[in-house]
C-alpha cells in the first residue's frame, strides 16, 4: 500500500514537472498521409491491398474465426486424452 502511494505521489510529480509534449487539436479534414489503422487492424489493412474488399473484410477474418472457434472439436486423438493418463501409461 505504502508503495503504491509513493508511486502514484511519483507520477503525479513527474507529471507536475515535466511537460508532455502535446500536439495541435485533432482536425478531421486533415489526415495525415497515409492513415494508418491502429496495430490490431494492421494484418487486415495489408489485406485489403492484395485482394478484393469482400474477400479481404469478410471472408477470410469469417474462416479465420470458425477455424479457430473448431480447434477444440478436431479430435486428432481417439485413443485418450495423452500420455500423462493413467490408462495410456505402460506398467513397466
Amino acid at each position: 500500500m505504502v508503495c503504491m502511494v509513493i508511486g502514484i505521489i511519483v507520477l503525479v510529480i513527474w507529471g507536475i514537472v515535466f511537460k508532455a509534449p502535446i500536439e495541435e487539436p485533432a482536425n478531421p479534414a486533415r489526415t495525415p498521409n497515409p492513415s494508418k489503422a491502429p496495430w490490431y487492424f494492421l494484418g487486415l489493412q495489408e489485406m485489403l491491398v492484395y485482394f478484393d474488399p469482400w474477400l479481404a473484410g469478410v471472408v477470410f477474418p469469417s474462416l479465420i474465426i470458425v477455424g479457430l472457434m473448431a480447434i477444440p472439436y478436431l479430435d486428432t486423438n481417439p485413443r485418450g486424452n495423452g500420455y500423462f493418463t493413467f490408462r495410456e501409461r505402460r506398467v513397466e
